[in-house]
């Protein structure tokens, strides 16, 4: 559902725990990523809908407003999480967090602020590239986000003296960042052509797209991704208020990125799918029943 970021959480979990007070920085960053992951969850899935939606000028320029419309919506959302009385009533009250994690907590989801735009700016052109048969610069920009993300992780480790959740969702915020300005710059092309197709010009009888009908085909999307995703912070939750919270706190970052490693592969069978509906679902179909078979921890 959300890439790798589970196997790149598996890499900053390693980093964290060579840190100072790795149990309590564990817990921040894990706690964090759980909230943002929430937060990201109902654009998480507009790459889908961009390979599927966008063919020309039109549908291009309105499903990239409604991109734009959502990621501000869900800035705003994680702005307002992190206002100070709302969040430590949340993590304290709530979760029972201890005041330290909290503290921690905060600054780490500080520095993820930039995640909604980030994330859904460069997973809207991720589906135009993917759209474009253009899979290959979607894996070019995969690489550009974990070398940025590790070479983040390894200058704040190496140089400076900052909490270990303050570097984990530093080397996030940064990766993400950088993918999704090269995801638009690689782009560049693919949009062009879009742009340059006007649906006027062209016989067909289908209706043009309308953001009411994008909000229908995406509703169902966001959803799933919000249900999945939402699994983080519900068990965040219930861990916080059990025994040994502190250290399951810390266990659980590490936990799920080794399992997600082994899930990453049926998470994109989806796109493939909205992708490849008209053509080849038959093959798609028997790959599908392979990696149920022999993949089957998703």
């Amino acid at each position: 559902m959300v890439d790798d970021v589970d196997r790149r959480t598996f890499f900053l979990a390693a980093i964290i725990a060579h840190l100072a007070e790795p149990k309590y920085n564990l817990a921040a960053y894990g706690v964090a990523f759980s909230f943002a992951l929430i937060i990201d969850a109902p654009i998480i899935m507009i790459m889908s809908a961009a390979t599927a939606l966008v063919k020309d000028r039109k549908s291009f320029l309105k499903l990239r407003n409604f991109t734009y419309f959502l990621n501000g919506l869900l800035t705003l959302s994680m702005i307002a999480c992190i206002i100070p009385t709302i969040f430590f009533w949340i993590t304290q009250n709530l979760i029972h967090l201890p005041r330290l994690v909290a503290v921690l907590t905060h600054r780490a989801m500080i520095i993820l602020l930039p995640w909604p735009d980030a994330i859904g700016y460069r997973r809207f052109y991720q589906g135009i590239l993917i759209r474009s048969n253009l899979t290959r610069r979607v894996a070019y920009g995969t690489l550009v986000r974990l070398f940025s993300m590790s070479m983040t992780a390894l200058l704040l480790y190496l140089i400076f003296d900052f909490p270990g959740a303050v570097v984990g969702a530093s080397a996030l915020s940064v990766g993400v960042t950088l993918e999704a300005i090269v995801s638009r710059l690689m782009a560049k092309k693919a949009v062009r052509m879009f742009i340059s197709i006007d649906k006027g010009e062209q016989k067909t009888t289908r209706k043009d797209l309308s953001y009411i009908s994008i909000a229908r085909f995406y509703n169902p999307l966001a959803l799933t991704s919000i249900l999945s995703l939402g699994v983080h912070t519900i068990v965040t939750f219930f861990v916080g208020r059990s025994k040994l919270a502190l250290e399951s706190l810390a266990m659980l970052p590490v936990i799920n990125s080794l399992v997600f490693i082994f899930r990453g592969i049926g998470l994109h069978i989806r796109r493939s799918v909205l992708l490849c509906w008209e053509k080849k679902m038959k093959a798609m179909y028997r790959f599908e029943i392979l990696q149920y078979y022999y993949w089957p921890l998703d």
